[in-house]
Protein backbone atom coordinates (compact mmCIF):
# COMPACT_ATOMS: atom_id res chain seq x y z
CA UNK A 1 0.00 0.00 0.00
CA UNK A 2 1.33 3.36 -0.83
CA UNK A 3 0.85 6.36 0.96
CA UNK A 4 -2.29 8.59 -0.03
CA UNK A 5 -1.93 11.66 -1.53
CA UNK A 6 -3.99 13.83 0.33
CA UNK A 7 -5.94 15.96 -1.84
CA UNK A 8 -8.99 18.18 -0.71
CA UNK A 9 -11.33 16.03 -2.30
CA UNK A 10 -9.93 13.02 -0.13
CA UNK A 11 -9.73 14.88 3.01
CA UNK A 12 -13.23 15.59 2.78
CA UNK A 13 -14.11 11.77 1.86
CA UNK A 14 -12.04 11.36 5.16
CA UNK A 15 -13.97 13.21 7.34
CA UNK A 16 -17.43 11.99 5.44
CA UNK A 17 -16.27 8.04 6.18
CA UNK A 18 -15.13 9.16 9.98
CA UNK A 19 -19.10 11.39 10.54
CA UNK A 20 -20.85 7.99 9.26
CA UNK A 21 -19.01 5.88 12.40
CA UNK A 22 -20.57 7.74 15.47
CA UNK A 23 -18.94 5.04 17.56
CA UNK A 24 -15.60 7.00 17.10
CA UNK A 25 -16.55 10.49 17.77
CA UNK A 26 -20.05 10.11 19.67
CA UNK A 27 -19.89 9.85 23.44
CA UNK A 28 -23.91 8.88 23.48
CA UNK A 29 -23.30 5.98 21.00
CA UNK A 30 -23.21 2.74 23.08
CA UNK A 31 -19.86 1.08 21.26
CA UNK A 32 -18.05 4.57 21.75
CA UNK A 33 -16.05 3.03 25.25
CA UNK A 34 -14.91 -0.01 23.42
CA UNK A 35 -11.24 -0.03 21.95
CA UNK A 36 -11.96 -3.08 20.18
CA UNK A 37 -14.97 -1.54 17.90
CA UNK A 38 -13.45 1.92 17.38
CA UNK A 39 -10.05 -0.44 15.74
CA UNK A 40 -12.06 -2.18 13.56
CA UNK A 41 -14.24 0.98 12.44
CA UNK A 42 -10.42 2.83 11.63
CA UNK A 43 -9.51 -0.19 9.65
CA UNK A 44 -12.59 0.03 7.51
CA UNK A 45 -11.80 3.56 6.60
CA UNK A 46 -8.65 2.38 5.80
CA UNK A 47 -9.36 -0.05 3.53
CA UNK A 48 -11.73 2.87 1.75
CA UNK A 49 -8.49 4.27 1.08
CA UNK A 50 -6.69 0.93 0.46
CA UNK A 51 -4.19 2.11 3.61
CA UNK A 52 -3.46 1.86 6.11
CA UNK A 53 -5.06 2.73 9.83
CA UNK A 54 -1.77 4.42 10.91
CA UNK A 55 -1.70 6.45 7.91
CA UNK A 56 -5.90 7.16 7.64
CA UNK A 57 -5.77 7.49 11.56
CA UNK A 58 -2.23 10.17 12.17
CA UNK A 59 -3.92 12.24 8.94
CA UNK A 60 -7.51 12.36 10.55
CA UNK A 61 -6.22 13.30 13.93
CA UNK A 62 -3.81 16.11 12.44
CA UNK A 63 -6.69 17.44 10.58
CA UNK A 64 -8.78 17.46 13.98
CA UNK A 65 -5.75 19.71 15.07
CA UNK A 66 -6.95 22.10 12.46
CA UNK A 67 -10.43 22.32 12.87
CA UNK A 68 -9.94 22.90 16.51
CA UNK A 69 -7.86 25.80 15.90
CA UNK A 70 -9.77 27.29 13.50
CA UNK A 71 -12.84 27.05 15.62
CA UNK A 72 -10.93 28.84 18.24
CA UNK A 73 -9.97 31.60 15.65
CA UNK A 74 -12.93 32.06 14.59
CA UNK A 75 -14.74 32.07 18.11
CA UNK A 76 -11.94 34.96 18.85
CA UNK A 77 -12.95 36.93 15.82
CA UNK A 78 -17.02 36.55 16.53
CA UNK A 79 -15.70 38.79 19.58
CA UNK A 80 -15.62 41.94 17.55
CA UNK A 81 -17.39 40.56 14.08
CA UNK A 82 -21.19 40.19 14.50
CA UNK A 83 -21.31 38.26 11.21
CA UNK A 84 -20.30 35.19 12.36
CA UNK A 85 -21.68 32.96 9.15
CA UNK A 86 -19.30 34.89 6.81
CA UNK A 87 -16.57 34.31 9.21
CA UNK A 88 -16.96 30.52 8.88
CA UNK A 89 -17.83 30.88 4.54
CA UNK A 90 -13.80 32.21 4.68
CA UNK A 91 -12.71 29.62 6.93
CA UNK A 92 -10.56 26.34 6.34
CA UNK A 93 -11.93 24.45 3.37
CA UNK A 94 -12.62 20.94 5.71
CA UNK A 95 -14.41 23.64 8.46
CA UNK A 96 -17.66 22.71 7.78
CA UNK A 97 -17.28 19.57 7.26
CA UNK A 98 -16.27 18.91 10.77
CA UNK A 99 -19.58 20.50 11.89
CA UNK A 100 -20.96 17.54 13.51
CA UNK A 101 -18.38 17.99 16.23
CA UNK A 102 -19.55 21.37 16.97
CA UNK A 103 -21.05 20.52 20.24
CA UNK A 104 -18.36 17.74 20.74
CA UNK A 105 -15.34 20.12 21.02
CA UNK A 106 -15.93 23.85 22.35
CA UNK A 107 -13.19 26.18 22.27
CA UNK A 108 -11.01 27.19 25.38
CA UNK A 109 -13.18 30.23 26.47
CA UNK A 110 -16.36 27.86 26.05
CA UNK A 111 -14.54 25.55 28.42
CA UNK A 112 -13.87 28.48 31.07
CA UNK A 113 -17.55 29.34 31.16
CA UNK A 114 -19.05 25.72 31.34
CA UNK A 115 -19.08 24.96 34.65
CA UNK A 116 -21.51 21.39 33.53
CA UNK A 117 -18.59 20.91 31.07
CA UNK A 118 -17.75 16.86 31.27
CA UNK A 119 -14.14 16.10 31.75
CA UNK A 120 -14.57 12.26 32.03
CA UNK A 121 -15.87 12.69 27.62
CA UNK A 122 -12.25 14.29 26.86
CA UNK A 123 -10.48 12.32 25.05
CA UNK A 124 -6.56 12.51 25.43
CA UNK A 125 -5.14 10.93 22.18
CA UNK A 126 -1.21 11.46 21.24
CA UNK A 127 -0.71 12.03 17.26
CA UNK A 128 2.43 9.53 17.13
CA UNK A 129 4.71 10.52 15.04
CA UNK A 130 6.70 7.59 14.30
CA UNK A 131 5.00 4.51 13.18
CA UNK A 132 7.68 2.79 14.94
CA UNK A 133 8.46 4.24 18.00
CA UNK A 134 7.15 1.99 21.40
CA UNK A 135 5.02 4.15 23.77
CA UNK A 136 5.90 5.26 26.66
CA UNK A 137 5.99 2.08 29.48
CA UNK A 138 7.71 3.62 32.59
CA UNK A 139 5.62 2.20 35.66
CA UNK A 140 7.23 4.12 38.62
CA UNK A 141 6.06 4.55 42.47
CA UNK A 142 5.12 7.94 43.71
CA UNK A 143 8.64 7.58 45.40
CA UNK A 144 10.42 7.18 42.14
CA UNK A 145 8.71 9.82 39.95
CA UNK A 146 9.47 12.32 43.39
CA UNK A 147 12.89 11.34 43.17
CA UNK A 148 13.67 11.36 39.83
CA UNK A 149 11.45 15.32 39.24
CA UNK A 150 14.03 17.22 40.95
CA UNK A 151 14.06 20.41 39.10
CA UNK A 152 13.40 18.42 35.61
CA UNK A 153 9.91 21.02 35.23
CA UNK A 154 12.33 24.28 36.05
CA UNK A 155 15.72 23.50 34.62
CA UNK A 156 14.80 20.67 31.93
CA UNK A 157 17.35 21.16 28.95
CA UNK A 158 16.20 23.37 25.79
CA UNK A 159 18.34 23.51 23.05
CA UNK A 160 16.55 27.04 21.92
CA UNK A 161 15.54 29.42 24.48
CA UNK A 162 13.48 32.25 24.46
CA UNK A 163 15.55 35.18 23.60
CA UNK A 164 16.43 38.63 26.19
CA UNK A 165 14.06 41.37 26.11
CA UNK A 166 11.06 39.34 25.58
CA UNK A 167 11.76 38.92 21.69
CA UNK A 168 10.20 36.38 19.84
CA UNK A 169 11.62 33.37 18.97
CA UNK A 170 11.41 32.34 15.20
CA UNK A 171 12.20 28.69 15.64
CA UNK A 172 10.37 26.32 18.06
CA UNK A 173 12.24 24.02 20.56
CA UNK A 174 13.34 21.17 19.33
CA UNK A 175 12.11 17.94 20.62
CA UNK A 176 13.78 16.88 23.12
CA UNK A 177 13.38 12.88 24.70
CA UNK A 178 14.68 13.66 28.28
CA UNK A 179 12.20 16.50 28.56
CA UNK A 180 8.91 14.42 27.30
CA UNK A 181 10.12 11.98 29.96
CA UNK A 182 10.30 14.48 32.53
CA UNK A 183 6.82 15.43 31.24
CA UNK A 184 5.47 12.02 31.54
CA UNK A 185 6.68 11.74 35.17
CA UNK A 186 5.20 14.99 36.25
CA UNK A 187 1.67 14.05 34.69
CA UNK A 188 2.06 10.60 36.28
CA UNK A 189 2.78 12.70 39.84
CA UNK A 190 -0.09 14.68 39.19
CA UNK A 191 -2.40 11.93 38.68
CA UNK A 192 -0.95 10.03 41.41
CA UNK A 193 -1.94 12.73 44.11
CA UNK A 194 -5.66 13.35 42.62
CA UNK A 195 -6.37 9.93 42.90
CA UNK A 196 -5.47 10.43 46.66
CA UNK A 197 -7.71 12.92 46.76
CA UNK A 198 -11.17 11.24 48.62
CA UNK A 199 -12.98 14.29 48.60
CA UNK A 200 -14.87 14.39 44.51
CA UNK A 201 -15.69 17.52 44.93
CA UNK A 202 -12.22 19.13 45.18
CA UNK A 203 -10.84 16.28 42.88
CA UNK A 204 -13.40 17.89 40.00
CA UNK A 205 -12.15 21.55 41.01
CA UNK A 206 -8.55 20.61 40.71
CA UNK A 207 -9.13 19.28 37.56
CA UNK A 208 -10.59 22.48 36.31
CA UNK A 209 -7.68 24.53 37.71
CA UNK A 210 -5.52 22.77 36.08
CA UNK A 211 -6.97 22.64 32.63
CA UNK A 212 -7.56 25.93 33.04
CA UNK A 213 -3.67 26.93 33.23
CA UNK A 214 -3.23 24.76 30.77
CA UNK A 215 -5.01 26.28 28.40
CA UNK A 216 -4.27 29.40 29.27
CA UNK A 217 -0.80 29.06 28.66
CA UNK A 218 -1.90 27.45 25.13
CA UNK A 219 -3.26 30.67 24.46
CA UNK A 220 -0.14 32.61 25.53
CA UNK A 221 1.88 30.47 23.41
CA UNK A 222 -0.78 30.57 20.28
CA UNK A 223 -0.28 34.71 20.45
Amino acid sequence: MSLIDWSNEKVLKLIAEYQGRPELWDPADPAFRNKLVKMRAWQEIASVFNSNLYEVERKFKILLVQYRRERSRIAKLARSIDDVKRLEDAAWYAYKAFSFLNTRYKTKMEIYNDSTYNFNDIEYEEIKLEPNSDDYKGCCSKSDIENHLGNAIDDAPFEKRRKPNNEECSTKVKYNDSLDDDIDLFVKYVASEMRNLSNCQIRRKLKRQILKAVLEACEEDDS
